[in-house]
């Protein structure tokens, strides 16, 4: 792991913990995925209970910059997989963002998937990525 990538995961685990209590507020007590043994730290999502599973990731950016939002299309397989065992389950995406805290509810809305990554870390890192447009993305209020 590069330094950039170390500021990086960083920056995204301190941006979960800012928020950790605020999302207490909607979904209940939550706990985190990595201090779960049979999750562990590289689950796919970061925060659950029983009802709900949150996947967070951490922006530099205003949630309607782009066109659209993303995350790993692994982190959606594992989240379908979980509504198959569980069908009342929420499984819920947040971006923490400049201007906000911003999700999207599992399947509620269009989306596409392509590969998508970045190349500011010294090597193309790529991956596929399920996009949301913006216009199917809420504020968490």
């Amino acid at each position: 792991m590069n330094e950039i990538q170390k500021v990086d995961l960083i920056f995204g685990e301190n941006k979960e913990e800012q928020i950790h209590e605020y999302l207490e507020s909607f979904y209940g007590e939550l706990k985190r995925t990595k201090d779960n043994p049979e999750m562990g730290y590289y689950y796919e999502f970061d925060k659950y209970n029983d009802n709900h599973f949150l996947e967070i990731k951490g922006r530099r950016i205003y949630h309607n910059q782009y066109p659209t939002l993303m995350f790993g299309y692994n982190k959606y397989l594992k989240g379908k997989k979980l509504l198959e065992d569980d069908p009342d389950l929420n499984i819920i995406y947040l971006w923490n963002c400049k201007d906000g805290i911003y999700y999207w509810k599992h399947d509620s809305s269009r989306f596409t998937i392509q590969t998508s990554g970045r190349h500011d870390r010294g090597k193309p890192e790529l991956s596929k990525c399920l996009h949301v447009e913006t216009k199917y993305i809420h504020r968490l209020e």
